[in-house]
Protein backbone atom coordinates (compact mmCIF):
# COMPACT_ATOMS: atom_id res chain seq x y z
CA UNK A 1 0.00 0.00 0.00
CA UNK A 2 2.04 2.91 -1.19
CA UNK A 3 -0.40 5.81 -1.43
CA UNK A 4 -2.55 7.75 0.97
CA UNK A 5 -5.48 7.07 -1.34
CA UNK A 6 -5.09 3.31 -1.18
CA UNK A 7 -4.65 3.41 2.60
CA UNK A 8 -7.69 5.66 3.00
CA UNK A 9 -9.83 3.34 0.88
CA UNK A 10 -8.64 0.39 2.97
CA UNK A 11 -9.55 2.21 6.19
CA UNK A 12 -13.04 3.07 4.93
CA UNK A 13 -13.62 -0.58 4.00
CA UNK A 14 -12.45 -1.68 7.47
CA UNK A 15 -14.88 0.78 9.02
CA UNK A 16 -17.67 -0.86 7.00
CA UNK A 17 -19.18 2.46 5.94
CA UNK A 18 -19.69 4.17 2.60
CA UNK A 19 -17.42 6.90 1.27
CA UNK A 20 -20.36 9.28 1.57
CA UNK A 21 -20.89 8.42 5.26
CA UNK A 22 -17.18 8.81 5.87
CA UNK A 23 -17.07 12.17 4.09
CA UNK A 24 -20.09 13.56 5.92
CA UNK A 25 -18.79 12.46 9.31
CA UNK A 26 -15.49 14.33 8.85
CA UNK A 27 -17.20 17.42 7.39
CA UNK A 28 -15.95 16.99 3.83
CA UNK A 29 -17.74 16.23 0.59
CA UNK A 30 -17.83 12.77 -0.98
CA UNK A 31 -16.04 14.37 -3.95
CA UNK A 32 -13.13 15.33 -1.69
CA UNK A 33 -12.83 11.75 -0.43
CA UNK A 34 -12.93 10.41 -4.00
CA UNK A 35 -10.20 12.89 -5.01
CA UNK A 36 -8.02 11.74 -2.09
CA UNK A 37 -8.54 8.07 -2.91
CA UNK A 38 -7.77 8.60 -6.61
CA UNK A 39 -4.66 10.62 -5.76
CA UNK A 40 -5.83 13.87 -7.33
CA UNK A 41 -5.28 15.69 -4.04
CA UNK A 42 -3.98 14.87 -0.60
CA UNK A 43 -6.11 15.38 2.51
CA UNK A 44 -5.39 18.59 4.40
CA UNK A 45 -4.05 18.59 7.95
CA UNK A 46 -7.55 19.51 9.12
CA UNK A 47 -9.03 16.52 7.26
CA UNK A 48 -6.44 14.17 8.79
CA UNK A 49 -7.17 15.52 12.27
CA UNK A 50 -10.91 15.03 11.70
CA UNK A 51 -10.29 11.43 10.58
CA UNK A 52 -8.30 10.74 13.72
CA UNK A 53 -10.82 12.44 16.00
CA UNK A 54 -13.87 10.72 14.49
CA UNK A 55 -12.48 7.28 13.59
CA UNK A 56 -9.16 7.02 15.46
CA UNK A 57 -7.40 6.68 12.10
CA UNK A 58 -3.68 6.95 12.60
CA UNK A 59 -2.23 9.94 10.78
CA UNK A 60 1.15 8.22 10.72
CA UNK A 61 -0.38 5.20 8.99
CA UNK A 62 -2.36 7.29 6.51
CA UNK A 63 0.58 9.50 5.55
CA UNK A 64 3.52 7.09 5.78
CA UNK A 65 1.97 3.62 5.93
CA UNK A 66 3.67 2.99 9.28
CA UNK A 67 2.11 1.53 12.40
CA UNK A 68 -1.47 0.41 12.85
CA UNK A 69 -4.48 1.74 10.95
CA UNK A 70 -6.43 2.59 14.08
CA UNK A 71 -5.15 4.23 17.22
CA UNK A 72 -7.25 4.06 20.34
CA UNK A 73 -5.90 5.57 23.46
CA UNK A 74 -6.93 3.67 26.54
CA UNK A 75 -7.80 6.14 29.29
CA UNK A 76 -7.70 3.47 31.97
CA UNK A 77 -5.27 4.34 34.76
CA UNK A 78 -4.03 0.74 34.66
CA UNK A 79 -2.90 0.71 31.05
CA UNK A 80 -2.13 3.56 28.67
CA UNK A 81 -1.19 1.35 25.72
CA UNK A 82 -2.82 1.76 22.32
CA UNK A 83 -4.90 -1.04 20.81
CA UNK A 84 -3.42 -2.77 17.78
CA UNK A 85 -5.42 -3.31 14.61
CA UNK A 86 -5.86 -7.00 15.53
CA UNK A 87 -7.20 -6.06 18.96
CA UNK A 88 -9.57 -3.52 17.44
CA UNK A 89 -10.80 -6.09 14.89
CA UNK A 90 -11.41 -8.60 17.69
CA UNK A 91 -13.35 -6.04 19.71
CA UNK A 92 -15.47 -5.09 16.71
CA UNK A 93 -16.20 -8.76 15.96
CA UNK A 94 -17.02 -9.40 19.63
CA UNK A 95 -19.54 -6.56 19.63
CA UNK A 96 -21.38 -8.23 16.74
CA UNK A 97 -21.98 -11.40 18.79
CA UNK A 98 -25.15 -12.12 20.74
CA UNK A 99 -25.00 -12.62 24.53
CA UNK A 100 -24.77 -16.41 24.26
CA UNK A 101 -21.84 -16.21 21.84
CA UNK A 102 -20.11 -13.62 24.02
CA UNK A 103 -20.41 -16.00 26.97
CA UNK A 104 -18.80 -18.79 24.95
CA UNK A 105 -15.93 -16.50 23.92
CA UNK A 106 -15.45 -15.36 27.53
CA UNK A 107 -15.35 -18.99 28.72
CA UNK A 108 -12.83 -19.92 26.04
CA UNK A 109 -10.56 -16.99 26.88
CA UNK A 110 -10.81 -17.71 30.61
CA UNK A 111 -9.77 -21.30 29.88
CA UNK A 112 -6.78 -20.14 27.84
CA UNK A 113 -5.68 -17.71 30.54
CA UNK A 114 -6.02 -20.37 33.26
CA UNK A 115 -3.88 -22.80 31.25
CA UNK A 116 -1.15 -20.23 30.66
CA UNK A 117 -1.05 -19.33 34.38
CA UNK A 118 -0.59 -22.99 35.34
CA UNK A 119 2.50 -23.44 33.16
Amino acid sequence: MDTIGIRLETAIKKLKITKKEFANSIDYSPGNVTDWIKGRYKPSAKALINMENVYNLSQKWLIHGQGDIFVIKNTSPLNNDELTTDELDLLNDYRDLDDYQKGKVRGYIDGLVDKSVCK
